[in-house]
């Protein structure tokens, strides 16, 4: 288990996302992919590192929803203020089968959370996402990719010693994925770099992107 993670220290966690883990390019990332967004619901928030850039918007309802319990009453304190923004901790398929929150969200985002999870996890999470949305909402899925033997040295550096997530796929992997789902369109499939710092001066991940529709 790695020593510095999001609930043991989240302060310094939050700290080395934004100044290590791409915390910005991320934002500027996720904002470029979501359509004119109202109601947005980002699935493994963690502390809210990435909120910022939906609850800016005007007129955009954020929802964060995470499993851990520890950085959710973090993201509620830091976010206490913030009149547009929520955090729940929730299991995110308990969230989809209430009916408060069926067709709820024009946007889901599963925003750096799958390389934390199994296959069949993945599968069964953006299934349970499908009831959350209306018609001509959108899923988004962002995920960082096992390196290529053609990226930089410092990217496949700081991918074999930082990155925690056990479940690294290659980009075709996620593709597949996305296959077992029938009651998603894919209607966008890319893959782009991620820099470290606020100024994004090197790259440190590829990300795959994935903007599913649903049938």
């Amino acid at each position: 288990m790695a020593f510095l993670t999001q609930s043991r220290f989240p302060t310094l966690w939050k700290a080395f996302q934004f100044w290590i883990g791409g915390s910005m390019d991320k934002q500027r990332l996720y904002g470029s992919l979501l359509d004119d967004p109202k109601n947005v619901l980002e699935v493994g928030c963690s502390l809210g590192n990435t909120a910022n850039v939906f609850i800016r918007r005007e007129g955009v309802r954020y929802t964060g929803i995470d499993i851990d319990q520890v950085v959710i009453e973090h993201a509620q304190r830091a976010f206490r203020d913030v009149p547009n923004a929520e955090f729940v901790c929730e299991d995110l398929r308990a969230f989809a089968a209430r009916e408060q929150n069926q067709g709820r969200f024009d946007h889901v985002m599963f925003a750096g959370i799958c390389h934390h999870i199994d296959d069949a996890m993945v599968v069964e999470l953006l299934r349970a996402a499908r009831a959350l949305l209306p018609e001509g909402g959108r899923v988004v899925v962002v995920d960082p990719l096992i390196p290529r033997q053609q990226d930089s040295w410092m990217l496949r550096t700081y991918m074999k010693h930082l990155e925690q997530g056990e479940h690294l796929r290659e980009h075709e992997a996620m593709l597949a994925l996305i296959e077992q789902l029938p009651e998603y369109e894919l209607v966008r499939e890319d893959t782009t770099f991620v820099g470290a710092m606020p100024n994004s001066w090197f790259k440190v991940a590829r990300f795959g992107i994935y903007l599913l529709r649903p049938r």
